[in-house]
């Protein structure tokens, strides 16, 4: 839930159309009640900064299948290794169209390896403590925008 939190955050305070978060990023969870610094520091422990860059639908498409990542302004599904369903903004994803996108430069240092990105200088753990600061309340929760779903080696389900 926590990651759909940054992933929005992000996604929405660069007005981008989708934005992309890696598993593992998030360290801790937001627990009930006033948030402090500290509980955001403990959160995203990390100097990472927020890039922006721009992918085809095609792209978008081989970046959620290869990296499985968290996302905001995405519902997609995989099933045994394969993407087999994604929307952007509720609507089907077009291949040859160029959307929008922003993710922290951790991501993007692998996953964006050789496309052009544009680093903000802009820290995540600052956008996402402004987001929240912006919104007062926050819950994060889980919609069901990420699934992934692997059967059983044997088959038998």
């Amino acid at each position: 839930a926590e990651y759909n939190l940054v992933a929005d955050a992000v996604r929405e305070t660069f007005r981008a159309d989708f934005g992309m978060e890696n598993m593992g990023g998030i360290r801790a969870p937001l627990l009930r009640g006033a948030i402090t610094r500290g509980d955001m520091v403990t959160l995203d422990p990390f100097n990472n900064t927020v890039v922006l860059f721009k992918a085809t639908g095609r792209q978008i498409r081989e970046l959620l299948e290869r990296y499985a990542p968290a996302v905001s302004g995405l519902k997609y599904r995989i099933q045994d290794r394969k993407l087999v369903d994604v929307t952007l903004g509720g609507r089907p994803l077009k291949d040859d169209k160029t959307y929008s996108g922003v993710t922290n430069s951790y991501f993007a240092g692998f996953a964006l390896k050789g496309r052009p990105t544009q680093d903000t200088g802009k820290k995540r753990l600052d956008t996402v403590i402004d987001y929240v600061r912006r919104k007062g309340t926050v819950q994060p929760a889980y919609d069901g925008r990420r699934i992934v779903v692997r059967s059983t080696e044997s088959g038998t389900r």
